[in-house]
């Protein structure tokens, strides 16, 4: 299983004006065996729009992830010279948002577009197990609608995760780009109340979402549906914002494998009777705690956060050729992120209306 990481993930926050926007990134440990990234509310996000306008977020932010365990889905899932499996993933995206001053029964409206780079190395760096890739990754597409009643603040949106990235190997999956598309519905609910405890603006969120897979066009293989609940607890105080922030994920549901992984076929990777299906691992779930940390220039927003994993889990799967159970793709890591953001176009102030001339009598 597989997932769409490697659409990097994240959320346009601040842009100065202390909203965000969530560009979640779907995760990253299914059909494959790389490993789910944060979600994508963990940076600030809340259910507010940006206003009108064209909006631009640089993001930039590496996972360091290595394997509980040195049991693993393929060769590179074993132990080389005692160090465990690693994973290091570099993305930078790049997130255009565009609110065109559009209603939607009460709601605010709001348009984004993302393109990820990334960068992978996997398995056993440095050793005969090591593999490193590169691309472009897939393209997110997405349409949000916020509504406010007072200090709670409600967001509906709907991304899909386009196939557009680079995608080479057998399976499709040995780059950046997938073969699948994601479909990304989302929730989100904010209570921000004003100049409150120790005179701060305060910012407490839940964002959900779901990450929705089609089937690998090339092997036919189904990924599971992976469920994101992010928190965020922020207060501002002039120009800083500061706080808390944390991820969970969980595999709703298991895998449907498909004849490309049967066994008797070369690529099989488990043990069976002739013409099994290989599963790989299921039961995945993953809490990352951490903070975060803003200053807004003015014209332009700067965001730092790091989240480290603190539980994680995988379960089921087929068994090797070796004879091992895929139950190891638990990881230990953390991740380190920085974004900026600022405006690309904004409507012109109108003008002041004229005063009526004075009459004298």
């Amino acid at each position: 299983m597989k997932s769409r990481f490697r659409n990097a993930w994240a959320l346009a926050l601040g842009l100065g004006i202390g909203a965000a926007v969530a560009f979640s990134q779907p995760g990253l440990a299914r059909e494959g065996g790389l490993e789910d990234l944060p979600g994508g509310g963990t940076n600030g996000s809340s259910a507010d729009n940006v206003p009108v306008g064209i909006f631009y977020v640089g993001q930039f932010f590496t996972n360091q992830f290595t394997h509980n365990v040195g049991q693993g889905t393929t060769a590179a899932g074993f132990a080389t010279a005692g160090k465990f499996p690693n994973e290091n993933d570099w993305v930078n995206a790049n997130v255009f948002l565009f609110n065109p001053g559009w209603t939607f029964f009460g709601a605010t409206t709001q348009f984004i577009f993302v393109q990820p780079f990334v960068q992978v190395n996997q398995g056993n760096n440095p050793g005969p197990f090591g593999s490193t890739f590169g691309g472009l990754n897939d393209q997110l597409f997405k349409a949000d609608a916020a509504w406010k009643f007072g200090d709670i603040h409600v967001k509906l949106a709907l991304g899909a995760w386009v196939p557009g990235g680079t995608v080479q190997g057998p399976n499709g999956l040995a780059n950046a780009g997938l073969p699948f598309f994601t479909i990304q519905p989302e929730f989100a609910l904010s209570w921000e109340p004003q100049n409150w405890l120790w005179g701060g603006n305060w910012n407490f969120t839940a964002y959900t979402y779901w990450e929705i897979d089609t089937k690998n066009e090339v092997t036919g293989y189904q990924n599971a549906p992976l469920f994101h609940a992010d928190f965020t607890a922020t207060g501002t105080w002039g120009k800083w914002t500061i706080g808390p922030v944390a991820d969970f994920f969980t595999q709703v549901g298991h895998d449907t494998s498909s004849p490309f992984y049967a066994v008797g076929n070369p690529n099989a990777f488990c043990a069976g009777p002739v013409g099994f299906e290989c599963l790989f691992p299921q039961d995945l779930w993953r809490w990352a705690v951490g903070g975060l940390i803003q200053y807004n220039f003015g014209p332009v927003t700067i965001q730092f956060w790091g989240t480290d994993i603190v539980a994680s889990h995988a379960a089921g799967g087929s068994i090797n050729a070796a004879g091992i159970a895929q139950n190891d793709v638990g990881v230990n890591g953390y991740t380190l992120w920085m974004q900026f953001s600022f405006a690309l176009w904004t409507p012109p102030e109108a003008p002041p209306a004229a005063k009526a001339p004075l009459i004298y009598k």
